[in-house]
């Protein structure tokens, strides 16, 4: 028997416990739950709900004209870098 084969076992049983982990660590009840009652009312009231979702008033881009991702990604990492310390 082979050493990679335990190393193997290993590793996946310590991925699939860490998943496992995370799954019921975002089920507690500080990450909220769906609205009820008065909340949902107020949540489908709004004028911005429609369809089951929210909508934004003004649509947003997710790119600037002329801007790609490679671009910007180019720029935080090359870029200037202004007002890294404050004043004073």
């Amino acid at each position: 028997m082979s050493v990679a084969r335990p190393v193997t076992f290993s590793l996946v049983a310590l991925a699939l416990l860490l998943i496992l982990g995370v799954a019921l660590a975002l089920q507690h009840p500080r990450f909220g739950a769906a609205p009820k009652g008065e909340r949902l009312a107020s949540l489908q009231g709004s004028p911005h709900y429609a369809d089951g979702a929210f909508h934004n008033a003004v649509e947003t881009p997710v790119l600037l004209d002329g801007e790609s991702v490679p671009s910007i990604i180019v720029g935080n990492l090359l870029g200037r870098r202004e007002n890294l310390r404050p004043e004073g």
